[in-house]
């Protein structure tokens, strides 16, 4: 007597209900991202369809940067998020071949100026709301970067 068992598997891949979404490229890479609700259930019933998922309000993007050590630590720019202006705050130390760059997430330069006090007022009013990037350096090494919010 042979007894012979029979399955199916069915292989569910991601669902997402997307409303907006793009693809950036440039030197340093790439990144593809969808803005919408991952689908956790649909419900079938006589033509009507549910679908029910969960949001993610909060979008965090993490850049890895090699930086000096020392005190690359002790800079900071506020308010942030800022509406109108940032201030840019460095140690007492000397500023000697010290700048700052104000680049966009897509690496778009806005901004980059020699820094000549401890504390240097950054003008953001004229840009669009969202994410930048404030690169210091020393001469040509970068010593910290700091993530600003432009409301």
């Amino acid at each position: 007597m042979c007894i012979c068992f029979f399955s199916a598997a069915v292989v569910n891949g991601q669902q997402v209900a997307a409303t907006s979404g793009n693809y950036f490229q440039n030197n340093s890479g790439s990144i593809a991202y969808t803005i919408g609700e991952p689908i956790i259930a649909i419900y079938n019933q006589k033509g009507t369809v549910l679908t029910q998922g969960f949001q993610q309000p909060i979008l965090s993007v993490s850049i890895q940067v090699d930086e000096l050590s020392g005190w690359g630590s002790s800079i900071s720019a506020f308010p942030n998020p800022a509406i109108s202006k940032l201030t840019l705050k460095v140690p007492d130390i000397k500023l000697l071949y010290l700048k700052y760059v104000l680049i966009d997430m897509n690496g778009t330069v806005f901004m980059q100026k020699k820094i000549e006090s401890t504390e240097t007022e950054i003008p953001v009013n004229s840009l669009r709301s969202g994410a930048y990037l404030i690169k210091v350096y020393v001469g040509t090494k970068q010593v910290k970067t700091l993530k600003i919010i432009k409301l």
